[in-house]
């Protein structure tokens, strides 16, 4: 990326910025800076949004982009809905929305994605000329340059091609593993290494080191849901026996809370009985996989998916749990806990053309 851009995505990344502090970051020159910020002005990428506090000479000015200047769509495909998100260029999240469709390996599927992707635009006043782009997050194994979802369990389809969509879409777009996207949303603008356990419907994970996304010979990295943590236990969809998936599952609360995460966690509050069994069963699988996990990363260890939006209250008698399975670490303050529930797949597929957007600035 080109300092024009990188210094725009600096911005973006971190909200509000002085130039003192970009040229510290970014390891520029004063002038370089000033010259930079001017011209992001004048062409309203930036704009000035107040002045900092003082500390004896003049007041450094605070820059943030301009959010408007262009948008961002982001789709997350599931087995019966299309769960959407916007998010403008300063990263910040404007709208979600989600439509009831049952996912269909037809031609149609993908007219019906450039249908609501063209609606929920409508819906929040997005003109189709200020759209960078499209995201799709799927789950499964996926070949971001050839669009082709490899394969997946979730949807029960293999080598699925989504280049049909570009004929209904009529905007870029790229297709992304529901679970990276989700990564890209908890630990944009993080410099540590870190991995990232998505505890949904089905379980999988992302692995960043040094800043990128470690995909793997076959784009299978991460799939942290098929690791067996019971030789011989439950069967998992994948056919094989005593998975993370069987034990981790975000349906295994749901399945206790009557179809509801949320009723699951109502009844845990309430002590009740049931729901406290199926809790500890679940948090010694979940404990187990965390040490696992750290013992081979050895980094921080972030929770999330729908189950990790309601651990934050749990953090403290899960980490004691996972001290039980890790004797090398005095504590656990590697492991922390997603800001989302539901949105962070859609929010993560939309980043790759907030950085795109600003990486065509020249």
């Amino acid at each position: 990326m080109n300092r024009l851009g990188a210094i725009a995505k600096f911005i973006a990344d971190n909200e509000s910025v002085s130039n003192n502090e970009i040229a510290e970051k970014l390891h520029l020159s004063m002038p370089t800076v000033l010259q930079y910020t001017r011209v992001l002005k004048e062409r309203g990428v930036i704009a000035e949004t107040g002045k900092y506090d003082s500390t004896g000479g003049r007041k450094a000015t605070a820059f943030s982009v301009n959010g408007g200047i262009a948008y961002a769509v982001g789709v997350e495909v599931k087995n019966r809905s299309l769960f959407f998100a916007l998010v403008d260029m300063s990263c910040k999240l404007l709208a979600t929305a989600q439509y009831e469709e049952e996912f269909a390996d037809v031609p149609g599927y993908f007219r019906k994605i450039g249908q609501k992707t063209a609606e929920f635009l409508d819906r929040n006043e997005i003109p189709a000329s200020k759209v960078a782009g499209v995201g799709l997050a799927v789950p499964g194994i996926v070949d971001r340059e050839k669009k082709v979802l490899l394969r997946s369990h979730a949807l029960g389809v293999r080598q699925m091609s989504f280049s049909e969509l570009e004929r209904w879409l009529n905007f870029p777009f790229q297709v992304e593993n529901d679970a990276n996207c989700a990564a890209f949303a908890q630990l944009r603008g993080t410099k540590k290494d870190a991995v990232y356990l998505s505890l949904n419907d089905t379980v999988g994970g992302a692995i960043f080191l040094n800043g990128n996304l470690y995909r793997g010979d076959g784009f299978k990295s991460g799939e942290f849901g098929h690791m067996i943590l019971e030789p011989g236990g439950k069967v998992c969809y994948c056919g094989k026996n005593g998975c993370m998936d069987a034990y981790c599952s975000a349906k295994i609360l749901k399945s206790a809370g009557g179809g509801s995460l949320n009723s699951f966690f109502e009844a845990l509050n309430r002590s009740d009985a049931q729901a406290q069994v199926v809790w500890q069963n679940y948090m010694h699988y979940l404990s187990l996989a965390a040490a696992n996990l750290r013992m081979a990363f050895d980094c921080t260890l972030v929770l999330g998916g729908e189950v990790g939006g309601y651990l934050k209250e749990y953090l403290l008698p899960l980490s004691e749990e996972v001290k039980k399975f890790n004797n090398f670490d005095f504590g656990t303050d590697y492991l922390k806990v997603g800001n989302y529930k539901s949105e962070a797949p859609a929010f993560g597929a939309t980043l790759c053309f907030v950085d795109r957007f600003f990486e065509k600035l020249i």
